[in-house]
């Protein structure tokens, strides 16, 4: 089912600031390094983890465009939602070559 409600308004936010510069869809091997277990902010939370599952293909099956993006520099933001509290989320990118189009 396509995404709706919070869930497709945040992918347009998505789009319009260029996230997927930095933090790419791509699903990855088991044996690649996954988000999931590494510490959000180690300094201040040791135990706040980026999610509780793995990307998945299934995930991008509706996404016209799929935004997978072509290299990573950020985490996997596809569960965040449920691991940050909103005004966290919200913290605008800074712009940088890579990203250029990033409000700041």
């Amino acid at each position: 089912m396509p995404k709706s409600g919070m869930a497709e308004r945040g992918r347009r936010v998505y789009i319009a600031n260029g996230c997927f510069y930095c933090h790419s869809e791509q699903v990855r091997a088991d044996y690649a390094a996954s988000d999931v277990d590494r510490p959000r902010d180690a300094a201040s939370s040791p135990t706040a983890k980026w999610g509780d599952r793995r990307s998945a293909p299934r995930d991008y099956i509706f996404d016209r465009p799929a935004l997978l993006g072509k290299m990573r520099m950020g985490p996997d933001l596809a569960n965040i939602g449920k691991a940050a509290p909103a005004e966290e989320e919200a913290a605008p990118a800074q712009p940088s070559p890579a990203n250029p189009a990033a409000p700041g």
